[in-house]
């Protein structure tokens, strides 16, 4: 998708070593996402991504001189309160691992993100980081096979990859220019929120009170840094 886009609208797309930084960011974000989520619901995952990808972009903007206000840094820790809530012991704590490789790539993502604060051309620099990504995550594929394959699988794997990854990082890239640092990460933070629905609705997920309880205060802290 991003390839066929690049090359109709004129654009480099093959990758070049500034983009380095970014094919890793990205790669690390999607491999640690996918092994995590083996394991997660989709509430509790998004509940553990999502406050680590604003606590990274606050880390990282803090490093650069340029640190959140004192709402901005309530805000985190109201949000980081719910994560604590999500991976304290009890009915809701999700499989050590899984955890860890959720908070590996908020980290990874929450870099991927401040990477693309700088993207002149968002078309053309999300193409060269999936394509620089894509051969890599094949040999992850090869050395851990599927078990099975079904075409409802394929299909979702396709629309995933091409439209709402594709297209939807080209626009997240396009406007985090627009966007301080801090409200690039808390904006993302009403994803769980989101994605509690589509669990929901989709997966059949039936959501606990320490979860709602958490998503509240991830709203919460939304709310405070913007």
């Amino acid at each position: 998708m991003l390839a066929l886009l690049g090359l109709r609208h004129g654009n480099a797309i093959l990758p070049r070593s500034a983009d380095i930084p970014g094919i890793a960011s990205l790669l690390v974000y999607a491999i640690a996402f996918t092994f995590a989520y083996v394991s997660l619901g989709a509430v509790t995952g998004s509940l553990i991504l999502f406050p680590t990808v604003q606590l990274t972009l606050a880390l990282i903007a803090t490093f650069r001189g340029a640190p959140p206000s004192g709402r901005a840094r309530a805000g985190l820790l109201i949000a980081l309160a719910g994560m604590v809530i999500v991976l304290a012991p009890g009915i809701t704590a999700p499989a050590p691992l899984a955890a860890l490789l959720m908070t590996l790539a908020g980290i990874a993502w929450g870099a991927y993100t401040f990477l693309g604060r700088g993207a002149a051309k968002p078309l053309a620099r999300t193409a060269r980081n999936f394509i620089g990504a894509a051969p890599l995550s094949l040999l992850v594929l090869l050395a851990f096979p599927p078990s099975a394959s079904s075409l409802n699988g394929v299909i979702l794997a396709i629309a995933s990859g091409a439209i709402t990854s594709a297209l939807g990082y080209v626009v997240w890239y396009a406007v985090l220019p627009r966007l301080n640092v801090a409200t690039a990460g808390a904006t993302q933070l009403l994803v769980p929120v989101i994605t509690a629905a589509g669990g929901v609705f989709w997966l059949g997920e039936t959501p606990s009170v320490e979860l709602l309880t958490a998503a509240m205060l991830v709203l919460g802290g939304v709310w405070l840094t913007i």
